[in-house]
């Protein structure tokens, strides 16, 4: 299907939504930017509908509300993301790689990645888990039987209560869906390159993949300079991030040894860096401190949420390999 096709099929299912047509994407604040993100996800959409057993649909869309929704009614599936998030992408990518290229670890292990490349591959993985994060979305719903009620998921930009169980639940395995992907793909990257993998290479591609992860999450919530646990329908940017750097490097780890330390390395790492676009934009905040501050109520928050996802037999942690096959990475 084409994008006429694909916004002729959303807009039967929503007809009050704003949908945006590639001839209106002079309407982002990037015209280019918002092009070639397009292009990445309609090559995803092709890939994934040739081999999934359901159909997906993609559009971009105004909405104030929400930053991305997932929604599946019967056998139809649509993912819109809002126009703001691609607006506001571009520089959370471009700001957090020039403060990891300033930073002196990054200067003196001789990175051998050059900043235009770097941005390339960080559009590129930050696209891939967005989408396949909202992808994680429609796959939980096609693995629960389904009835004549719609189901979807909206990524809110607000600090939202009560605390929803399958919100939290559904969040973080769509963020493990998200983040392997990119993973697996800077893996085939560093292999097509042939730049050898070893500690540094990966030490400082997982420092930028989770600064910019958590940059995104930071950026779209609010109420973030606290944790908090079970108050929000969602969980808090800070544990989204940890869940995501420990995953990262469970795929790496099957192409490269890692000892326990080397987590907590990113993750200061990656925190002081934070620290510092923080300053940068003159909202200094200590985000070390926050974690430091609350770290074992964290992990007890992780520990919990490990333990009642084996009550969701739909979350694609379940059956990641085969949908990786599926996928072809």
């Amino acid at each position: 299907m084409n994008n006429t096709e694909h916004l002729t099929l959303i807009q039967k299912y929503f007809p009050e939504t704003d949908l945006i047509s590639v001839d209106e994407f002079s309407l982002f604040d990037n015209e280019d930017f918002a092009l070639k993100t397009f292009d990445y996800i309609s090559e995803a959409i092709d890939n994934i509908n040739s081999k999934f057993e359901f159909k997906t649909h993609f559009s971009f869309r105004f909405n104030i509300n929400f930053n991305a929704k997932a929604w599946t009614f019967k056998d139809v599936n649509i993912i819109m993301l809002n126009h703001s998030i691609i607006n506001d992408l571009e520089p959370i990518i471009k700001d957090s790689i020039s403060i990891f290229l300033k930073e002196n670890f990054t200067k003196a292990s001789g990175f051998p990645i050059e900043e235009d490349i770097l941005l390339e591959l960080f559009i590129y993985l930050t696209m891939s888990y967005l989408f396949f994060h909202e992808l994680g979305h429609i796959i939980q719903f096609n693995s629960t039987s389904k009835g004549e009620n719609c189901s979807e998921f909206n990524e809110s930009s607000h600090y939202e209560s009560p605390y929803l169980e399958k919100n939290h639940v559904y969040e973080i395995d769509a963020d493990l869906f998200g983040v392997s992907v990119g993973s697996i793909l800077i893996l085939q990257y560093l292999e097509e390159n042939k730049i050898k993998l070893n500690l540094s290479i990966l030490f400082n591609l997982v420092t930028l993949y989770a600064l910019i992860i958590s940059n995104i999450f930071i950026e779209f919530a609010n109420k973030f300079e606290r944790i908090y646990f079970k108050e929000s329908a969602y969980p808090h940017p800070i544990i989204r991030t940890r869940f995501c750097i420990e995953q990262i490097l469970n795929i790496v780890q099957e192409n490269i040894t890692i000892n326990e330390e080397y987590f907590n390395m990113i993750e200061n790492r990656y925190l002081l860096l934070l620290n510092e676009m923080r300053k940068h934009k003159d909202t200094e905040f200590d985000y070390l401190l926050l974690l430091k501050e609350n770290e074992e109520n964290i992990i007890k928050y992780m520990d919990e949420i490990e333990k009642i996802s084996d009550n969701y037999p739909e979350l694609t942690r379940h059956k990641a390999q085969e949908i990786y096959d599926l996928i072809g990475i």
